[in-house]
C-alpha cells in the first residue's frame, strides 16, 4: 500500500492510527481541503485521531482485519454492508477503484 496518492482524488491510507508525526500533519491537510476522515484502528486517548473523532472530524469504523475467506463470507452475511473490500492476503480480489457513497 502506498501512503498517499494524487491531489484531490480518491483515498488516501495512512498508517499511523494516533496519526503522529507526518501522519498527522498530512491528516491536518487532508481534513482542511474537504477530506473525510476514517479510523479503523483504536484510538489512544490523547491522542490526535481521538481529537478528531471528538470534533466530528472523523468517523470511527471498527472492523476486523485479518480474516480468512470464510470468516469474511460470515462477516458480510451477517451485516447490511454496501460493499466489502477484501484485502490482506493475496486470496482476495478487490476493485482497484472504490466508490463510498
Amino acid at each position: 500500500m502506498r501512503p498517499d496518492v494524487a491531489e484531490n482524488e480518491g483515498v488516501v491510507f495512512l498508517s499511523d492510527p494516533q496519526l503522529r508525526g507526518a501522519a498527522g500533519e498530512r491528516a491536518k491537510e487532508l481534513l482542511e481541503q474537504g477530506a473525510i476522515g476514517i479510523m479503523t484502528g483504536t484510538p489512544d486517548a490523547g491522542s490526535f485521531s481521538s481529537a478528531l473523532l471528538a470534533e466530528k472530524k472523523m468517523e470511527f469504523w471498527r472492523y476486523p482485519v485479518h480474516l480468512n475467506e470464510t470468516q469474511c463470507r460470515v462477516l458480510a452475511e451477517k451485516n447490511n454492508f454496501s460493499q466489502v473490500l477484501r484485502y490482506h492476503s493475496p486470496n482476495f480480489a478487490s476493485p482497484r477503484r472504490i466508490t463510498i457513497k
